[in-house]
């Protein structure tokens, strides 16, 4: 089976090849200048527009679904041969209908920082080639979908340590950016009791990067007082950052 969803599409399969010399031939020299200037390129014996594709195909699905033979991936055919199977709508949710074999997965140590996570992504996809000019161009794009990447919070369950004043965490959530006291009737902010050390925690109810987070704060006489020196956790990792205090 492996055969037919990786040589087919790609030309090529790891422990597979027919000779020493790969799946291509050394003398190889495609038709061109390369060809003109008494050069080889066995390589390009595979840059066929089909295998191309495939490989492109198989690319597409594997960071779509994971590793599964759902629209032309990679993944095992046994046990999964009706290819029309796979289709997500017939599954009513975001998941193809067959299990992945695996998944693409990657986390960056600086997410946050635009210049950074190009760096990481340079030095995995391109061994560190990648040009200057090329990096800005990637941090730039970035750093443009970060700023326009904002989770709702709204209805997201949430926690607390204690509760006090009759507040309740999910008020955090709730959409209101009133302050406290005179606004508390409007159920715009949440204070725990004196312990320690005080909590307050949200889920997101899915996988989501967590790049940047925005704290909004009192606005009345205790204003910038009642949150100094907190601090942000994500997965029970301590965030150093990507705190921002906002009141």
């Amino acid at each position: 089976m492996l055969d037919d969803v990786i040589v087919s599409p790609t030309g090529q399969q790891a422990f597979r090849s027919p000779t020493v010399f790969n799946y291509y031939l050394p003398e190889f020299a495609p038709v061109g200048l390369i060809a003109d200037h008494g050069l080889v390129s066995p390589e390009s014996q595979l840059a066929t527009a089909p295998f191309m594709v495939g490989f492109m195909n198989g690319m597409s699905s594997l960071i779509d679904n994971g590793l599964t033979n759902c629209d032309r991936g990679f993944g095992d055919l046994v046990g999964r041969e009706n290819l029309h199977l796979c289709h997500r709508e017939l599954n009513q949710n975001a998941e193809p209908l067959y299990p992945k074999d695996g998944a693409l997965t990657l986390t960056l140590e600086s997410p946050s920082i635009p210049e950074r996570a190009v760096d990481e992504l340079a030095l995995l996809l391109t061994s560190g080639r990648l040009s200057d000019h090329s990096r800005r161009i990637i941090a730039d794009s970035y750093e443009e979908i970060l700023a326009n990447m904002q989770v709702n919070l709204t209805g997201s369950k949430t926690s607390a340590s204690s509760n006090a004043a009759g507040t309740a965490p999910q008020n955090v959530v709730n959409g209101l950016t009133l302050g406290w006291e005179n606004d508390n009737d409007d159920g715009a902010c949440h204070k725990t009791r004196s312990n320690k050390p005080p909590w307050w925690s949200v889920d997101l109810g899915e996988v989501t990067a967590v790049t940047s987070v925005t704290v909004q704060g009192q606005s009345d006489c205790c204003a910038g007082k009642t949150l100094n020196g907190f601090d942000i956790f994500v997965d029970d990792e301590k965030c150093k950052e990507c705190g921002e205090l906002f009141v």
